[in-house]
């Protein structure tokens, strides 16, 4: 966890979070349809650089975003040298939610 995860993980909505402007329409839409929804935010990003891909952003920036936001936050390390698939890296970072 990059930010502390909300009291109840099993019934909280995942939304995966780039840090771009689609991300958080998403997020907008998400809460504009749930009355209090409880809401995670994952995002992958490189380990050795720290970076997120999608944005280009040093993954610092996407945890000032979800601090903001108030969300807990959820970072899912990439390794593309040890050859893990990226489908296993996200199953690996939902079973800690699950």
């Amino acid at each position: 966890w990059l930010l502390a995860p909300p009291p109840d993980v099993a019934s909280a909505a995942v939304l995966f979070w780039s840090g771009g402007k689609d991300s958080f329409l998403a997020l907008r839409r998400l809460l504009a349809d749930e009355s209090d929804p409880e809401i995670i935010l994952l995002t992958t990003f490189d380990a050795g650089e720290r970076r997120v891909a999608h944005q280009d952003v040093d993954i610092a920036s996407i945890v000032r975003q979800a601090e903001h936001l108030g969300l807990p936050l959820l970072g899912v390390p990439l390794d593309r040298a040890s050859g893990e698939a990226y489908a296993d890296s996200i199953r690996a970072g939902l079973a800690t939610i699950r």
